[in-house]
């Protein structure tokens, strides 16, 4: 193992080995490498120091069946077999819970830069003729936060709104969909979130896309879709490892609708061109008669509704937007507008990936004011 090599001998390139040791990683100096320098760091430690995830597999079995514990800082351990994604910043546990849950406020000015930024996006849009709305999709700590331990359990129960809601509800010219009393609503009859899993899954997603076809277009989607029991890993195995967590679940049969189906890098064509790390999910309906095309562009939980909504558009696009550079932006908004041409235009993202959409947009508005 080259790990094993590197720690006992003098020259750690010798010349039976069949690869270079990866290297550390320079700290990050743009906003757009910080995402990746968390992997870069892993592979770093993974490679120099081969048994680091052995460990940390043993650590985790142990202190789970003990102690109901999990050793990475990103993951709360909850009640009732629930798990919950704490923060995408393992230097700065809870940012997540304490942003939804209106612990940890952002600056009035920012908030306020928040507004006018939608603002702004919705009226390009809308210039252009392209019906736009923004979903905002409240996480598990929002909707269980009686299955999380104190203080972040009192953190969520509370009645006041996060810094956002307010503001954005308080718009009657501007869309904003935002379903948590639906959601709330909903734990009594179904699953809202799957107790190991931080993205949603199974049914949630069906239910939310019908309602912001129905609530924000006026579009009826198909009904009546068969679906089966499946059992599903957790989606949070890089903070898990060495456990083996699932969730009952349920997998929606769409093979009756014939429906064509692309995911990947290159199911756009020109994509590649203005999106180069893009993580694009095409789908067609032949069943459905009309000229709309719907676009989504959304983070991670963007690829788990994007099907559902193919039971009431013809074509619906989907591109997760996470891996997009502040330099791709421009270009890529223009291309979208100009080469695929959308009816419909959807900005999703969940109610944690606020502040980091509001920087990459702050970037954008700049530079379309000056078209």
């Amino acid at each position: 193992m080259p790990a094993v090599k590197h720690i006992f001998t003098k020259d750690k390139l010798k010349s039976d080995e069949n690869r270079v040791l990866v290297q550390k990683p320079s700290f990050p100096k743009k906003i757009d490498d910080i995402k990746g320098y968390t992997n870069q760091i892993d592979n770093y430690l993974s490679d120099q120091f081969g048994f680091r995830k052995i460990f940390i597999r043993s650590s985790n079995k142990l202190r789970y069946q003990l102690f109901n514990e999990i050793s990475s800082k990103q993951i709360t351990v909850g009640n009732n077999g629930f798990i919950y994604f704490n923060s995408h910043i393992a230097d700065n546990p809870n940012l997540l819970i304490k942003s939804v849950c209106n612990v940890q406020s952002l600056p009035k000015t920012f908030q306020q830069k928040t507004i006018s930024l939608f603002k702004g996006l919705l009226n390009y849009s809308k210039r252009l003729d392209i019906i736009s709305d923004i979903a905002i999709i409240p996480t598990k700590g929002k909707i269980y936060p009686e299955n999380l331990p104190e203080p972040q359990k009192s953190w969520c129960t509370r009645n006041s709104p996060a810094w956002w809601e307010s503001l954005f509800m308080n718009e009657k010219h501007y869309r904003i969909y935002y379903p948590l009393k639906k959601m709330l609503d909903l734990k009594s009859s179904v699953q809202v979130y799957l107790p190991k899993h931080f993205h949603w899954h199974g049914i949630l997603p069906n239910i939310i896309a019908k309602d912001i076809m129905k609530s924000l277009w006026s579009i009826d989607s198909i009904q009546n879709i068969e679906s089966e029991k499946v059992n599903v890993s957790t989606d949070l195995r890089t903070h898990t490892l060495g456990l083996k967590l699932y969730d009952s679940s349920v997998k929606y049969n769409f093979d009756e609708f014939n429906i064509v189906i692309c995911e990947g890098k290159n199911c756009i064509n020109g994509i590649q061109s203005v999106y180069k790390n893009n993580i694009s999910y095409v789908y067609s309906n032949p069943l459905i008669n009309s000229d709309t095309k719907l676009v989504v562009l959304a983070d991670s939980f963007g690829q788990y509704i994007a099907k559902n909504f193919i039971l009431g558009f013809p074509e619906v696009i989907v591109i997760n937007i996470n891996n997009l550079s502040l330099d791709e932006q421009f270009k890529f908004y223009e291309w979208i507008v100009k080469e695929v041409k959308p009816t419909h235009l959807l900005h999703l993202m969940h109610d944690g990936g606020i502040y980091g959409r509001t920087i990459k947009l702050e970037r954008l508005m700049k530079e379309i004011e000056k078209v």
